[in-house]
Order: C-alpha cells, then sequence, then structure tokens
C-alpha cells in the first residue's frame, strides 16, 4: 500500500513513523514533508489542494493521512475524495470546527456541549464593553487560524483592551482576526480530549494534557504548545464516560445533522472545572504535541484505523493502546514564539528512536548543504515513555539533553502537576 502523509511538522513527523510501523506499506510519502521523515518516506514538494490531489492520483496513493489544519482549512480533503483517493481527515465544511471559533462555539449551543459565556465581534468597542460585562481575567480568541497564537488570556481589562485594538483594529492577525470570540475565563485544569471517528463513531485516545505557555510555571505567552503528557491522572473513568457522553458522541451527532462528512480526527481542548467540563476549542486534527505523546502509545496499525475511518466501519475495529506513560518536549528556536531566529545548526539528532524509549520528532527544520538547521519556531518535540510518569519524564528529558542548538529554550516542568492530580 502507498500511504502519503500532508504536512511538515512534528505532528507529521510522528504520524509518518506511526505508519512506517505497519507492514501494510509498500512506500511511504510526505508533502512536503520535513528532513526527519527521509528516514521512513518520500517527502514531495507539493502544497496545493489540487495539486496534491493529482500527484497522490498519479502516483496511485492508496491512502492519505492530512495532518495540518491549514492544509483541512484550504480543502485537501476534498480534492482529494474527489479524486477517488481514501483521505483521512474532514472538508472545509468540517475543518471550520477549528478554523471558525464562533461557529464551532455555536454547533456546541446547538448541541447542548457545555462551553463557557462568550460572544462573538467584529466591532473592537463592543468587544471592551462585553469584556467588562464578564470581568477580568478574560479569554480574547482570534476566531481564524493563527498558528496556535491567536488565544490570550488576559489578566485586566487593560490588556484585553490592548489585544482586542491589536486584533480588530490593527489586523495585527490579518483576516484570521478580523473576527474575536471574547469568553469568559474558566478557572481548572486543562486537558486534550481526542478521538478518531467516521463520522458515525468514535474510538477514544488516552486524553493528554498540553502546556500553552512558553516558560516554566505556566508563565509568557501562548505557543502551539511546549509539551504534553499522558495518562492525566484527574481523568479516571467516570469522567472519561462523562466526556465521551458529553462532548465526543453529541459532536459526531451535531455534525451529521449537518450533513458534514467527517471523517478524520477530533482533539478537543477542555477545561474540567468544579462544575464539570467545558470545551475551550477544537481541532479538527491530531493536537501538537499530543500527536507526539500519544502514537508511540498506538498499538492497533494505524493504517488499519485509517482504512477502517475511510469505509465507516470504526466501530468494529478494536483500537488498542498501551498503558505506559508517556511525556513529550518542544524544544524551540530564539525568539518563539514571538520573531523567530532560523538558520541555527542542530546537533545530536540521529533519527527517531533511540535507547531507553524515547522519540524525537522533527519539526521547522531544513537541510543547509550536509547541515540540519532550525527553520522556525518549535524545532524538534522529544517523547519519552515508561512504565510511570517518572519513567517517561526522565527518558524525555535524558534525550533532550543530547540535542543542541543555539539559542535553544524548553520548559522543564512538563508534567509536574501530575503528580497531584487526584482522579475523578
Amino acid at each position: 500500500m502507498k500511504v502519503l502523509v500532508v504536512g511538515s511538522g512534528a505532528r507529521e513527523h510522528a504520524i509518518v513513523w506511526a505508519l512506517s510501523r505497519s507492514t501494510r506499506v509498500s512506500r511511504l510519502f510526505a508533502a512536503p514533508g520535513n528532513p526527519g521523515m527521509t528516514q521512513h518516506a518520500t517527502c514531495i514538494g507539493v502544497t496545493a489542494p489540487g495539486e496534491t490531489a493529482t500527484w497522490a492520483a498519479r502516483t496511485g496513493i492508496d491512502l492519505v493521512i492530512v495532518g495540518p489544519e491549514d492544509a483541512l482549512a484550504s480543502g485537501v480533503a476534498e480534492h482529494l475524495r474527489q479524486a477517488g483517493i481514501p483521505t483521512v481527515g474532514p472538508g472545509t465544511a468540517g475543518a471550520r470546527l477549528e478554523s471558525s471559533k464562533s461557529w464551532a462555539k455555536s454547533v456546541c449551543r446547538d448541541a447542548g456541549i457545555p462551553v463557557g459565556d462568550y460572544e462573538t465581534f467584529t466591532d473592537s468597542t463592543l468587544a471592551k464593553s462585553y469584556c467588562r460585562a464578564l470581568g477580568a481575567p478574560v479569554v480574547v480568541k482570534a476566531d481564524g487560524l493563527a498558528q496556535g497564537k491567536g488565544a490570550v488570556v488576559c489578566r485586566t481589562l487593560d490588556e484585553a483592551d490592548r489585544t482586542i485594538e491589536a486584533m480588530l483594529d490593527h489586523r495585527e492577525l490579518g483576516e484570521s482576526g478580523a473576527t474575536v470570540v471574547v469568553e469568559q475565563f474558566l478557572d481548572g485544569y486543562e486537558c486534550s480530549y481526542m478521538f478518531f471517528t467516521d463520522g458515525s463513531d468514535l474510538a477514544v485516545m488516552p486524553t493528554t494534557q498540553d502546556h500553552k505557555p512558553v516558560r516554566d510555571g505556566d508563565t509568557g505567552p501562548h505557543t502551539g504548545g511546549m509539551g504534553a503528557y499522558t495518562p492525566v491522572r484527574a481523568v479516571g473513568p467516570d469522567l472519561e464516560s462523562e466526556l465521551d457522553r458529553l462532548i465526543g458522541t453529541r459532536l459526531i451527532s451535531a455534525l451529521a445533522a449537518r450533513d458534514i462528512d467527517y471523517r478524520g480526527v477530533v482533539c478537543a481542548n477542555l477545561m474540567i472545572t468544579a462544575d464539570g467540563p467545558s470545551v475551550l476549542e477544537f481541532n479538527a486534527r491530531f493536537g501538537d504535541p499530543e500527536a507526539e505523546v500519544v502514537l508511540p502509545l498506538l498499538e492497533a496499525d494505524l493504517v488499519d484505523v485509517a482504512e477502517a475511518i475511510h469505509q465507516r466501519r470504526l466501530g468494529a475495529l478494536p483500537v488498542v493502546w498501551s498503558d505506559r506513560a508517556a511525556l513529550s518536549v518542544a524544544m524551540a528556536a530564539e525568539g518563539y514564539p514571538g520573531r523567530t531566529r532560523t538558520g541555527d545548526t542542530i546537533h545530536g539528532y540521529d533519527g527517531v528512536e533511540a535507547d531507553g524509549g524515547s522519540f524525537a520528532f522533527l519539526g521547522r527544520t531544513a537541510r543547509a548543504g550536509d547541515d540540519l538547521v532550525t527553520a522556525g519556531g518549535r524545532v524538534v518535540v522529544v517523547t519519552g515513555t515508561g512504565t510511570s510518569f517518572e519513567e517517561a519524564a526522565t527518558a524525555a528529558y535524558d534525550r533532550v539533553a543530547t540535542i543542541r542548538f543555539d539559542g535553544e529554550h524548553h520548559r522543564t516542568d512538563i508534567g509536574r502537576r501530575s503528580v497531584w492530580e487526584p482522579a475523578r
């Protein structure tokens, strides 16, 4: 079987690695891919939706998994399906779960999926007035895609005003911030609830917790994610069942009621409050770095899972996961998440797998002659696994210590809160 992965980040590298373990794969491709993926796949220089579908049809691709949100929002999954190629990933209608936060919130309201109070604005004066009705702290989000940087937790009303002005008046995020969602600040702990779906059934992945702020202690600006871990000890069997009932099942039913063909992955970013779970936002694909932390635990064949999603028979397939712990750490370039320096030589990277249960997935990287160099914000995501949280953390951070590049920074406290979280 010939399989194509669309994307170029560490998430897609993890998908490529997981697919490479399948005995059903004869050839593996990545579009456009990155230098790390060449260990297992052939990288091809196509990115446009139509071009990707044309290349895939001409090459005889049997299966495609689409990784990034911008590719999904641009309609690559629709182009591929129209070309008759089995594809995992929603079309543009389903991708609106992520590409329009206001639309996703309205779906939740209609379906009875719990969300905090919110309103949507294109006028900065009205948005500021609503912030005062909610009171600080308050959350301001760009409605569109912003590479994980469009959500700002504003601790004061002055900060909220500045954020609203930056998005609506100064268009610092372009059209992505031309509409903003102002949300109630919810207190609790965050977790990511991910599942595969064929549009009718869902297969839930291990629950993870992402770490968005750039610095230790959850301080500094938000990023695309500085690390994650699983299991989340606070999410016990009772809460897992509640998430399936309140969020997973209701969301899939709501999309089907809108005649949306959603075959792919959903990542729901949640806040678990004293009153129960509440949806913060959705990703219409694997989370990043959540994918890097869960895929090393997948014991089922990812090709089998993807094929079952396409053929709408996911409910008949056992999707088995290891009960091991896993923890990932993102190694970021100088300046991230702001103006990021590129071109620094990366030392010590020697492939995905290493002794001791660790995996290193390349993100924003490139080749400069024979050198592997930084090419963006999150450069490497390192995952450690083990029989306990402590083993997984040790494996991850020991591997991080072997990879070096000038300006590198990472959080040193990923997963620390897991040691005291009580299960529900």
